[in-house]
């Protein structure tokens, strides 16, 4: 992925839509924008967050034709993420065949989500292997997977949630989401 990084000037904004917003507009125009300047023409969702908050990977010249445009297409929040490429995006292409090659895959013991489709991950190796890949240049959809979670627990008590890590970047999306799920949320700082 970090020699994806170096093809070409690029990085990661979140956004903050609502029903009157035009993001794919936005997009399709920033595109535009990049290809009359001869540029890579990378402006897509990188990450489904939540309802109405999505993350955008795109070249500079996209990201800069977004920011520049943030009230013509009514996109709500428009912030620059500290990263050095447009990860998720298809600027990973590259980095998908080599991602996985010499890396064994085990079945899983218990339900995994894949960021690739949203649903539980397949149990063949090989479909697990090719999911797990996909990831590298596809969108993450967390708010897919939540989506998923709650319906199948509609009844019930939630689940437990854990995040291990540094951030709560899953706590806050949660919070978003759903405050019921919410209090069933657990962080592990690393």
């Amino acid at each position: 992925m970090s020699e994806c990084a170096k093809l070409v000037n690029s990085g990661m904004v979140t956004v903050r839509v609502k029903a009157a917003s035009k993001l794919d507009k936005a997009m399709a125009d920033a595109r535009k924008a990049a290809i009359e300047k001869r540029e890579l023409d990378i402006c897509e969702v990188a990450n489904y967050l939540y309802c109405g908050v999505r993350v955008i990977g795109g070249s500079e010249t996209c990201l800069q034709f977004l920011e520049k445009n943030q009230e013509k297409y009514n996109i709500q929040v428009l912030k620059r993420l500290a990263v050095s490429a447009a990860f998720h995006t298809r600027q990973m292409e590259s980095a998908v065949a080599k991602a996985f090659t010499n890396v064994e895959m085990q079945r899983a013991v218990c339900n995994v989500y894949s960021n690739y489709t949203g649903q539980v991950l397949p149990t063949k190796r090989s479909d697990i292997r090719g999911a797990v890949a996909k990831q590298v240049n596809s969108p993450v959809k967390w708010e897919q997977i939540q989506q998923v979670l709650f319906r199948k627990h509609q009844d019930e008590k939630f689940p437990r949630f854990y995040e291990v890590g540094p951030g709560r970047q899953l706590g806050a999306m949660l919070l978003q989401t759903s405050k019921k799920a919410h209090k069933s949320y657990t962080h592990f700082s690393c």
